[in-house]
């Protein structure tokens, strides 16, 4: 994810096209925005996670550390099933909501003669 955003910071998108109104540029701002959120918080949430257990963190054979903080309330299982619920059913619900309303964005203006599928592919230009 640090990767990710490094390049998004290195590399800006293209502008967006001019006709578009004030509300589809926060719209599309936002959806953005979210994702980057949604990216940073997801793999976060599911690290407490399983820092809460006392078994180690293995991925692919190598050790993770447990999430720093965490180790004073492994025993919570109030703290687990607040992590779980937010983890596994609010951010999944967020993701899935926030894609459709961008897919569905793009897809609108692609058919309303602003072609927006080009920005998606590396390489590419308008046009």
């Amino acid at each position: 994810m640090a990767a990710r955003i490094a390049v998004r910071l290195a590399v800006r998108p293209p502008p967006l096209f001019a006709e578009l109104a004030v509300g589809e540029r926060f719209l599309a701002g936002l959806t953005n925005s979210l994702f980057y959120l949604l990216l940073l918080s997801l793999p976060l949430t599911g690290w407490a996670l399983v820092s809460l257990e006392s078994d180690p963190i293995a991925w692919r054979g190598i050790a993770w550390p447990h999430l720093p903080g965490l180790g004073f309330m492994a025993h919570s299982r109030s703290l687990r099933h607040d992590l779980k619920s937010i983890h596994v059913y609010w951010l999944i619900w967020f993701v899935l909501i926030n894609l459709t309303l961008h897919v569905a964005g793009v897809l609108k203006h692609q058919f309303d003669g602003h072609p927006l599928i080009w920005r998606m592919c590396p390489g590419r230009r308008a046009g």
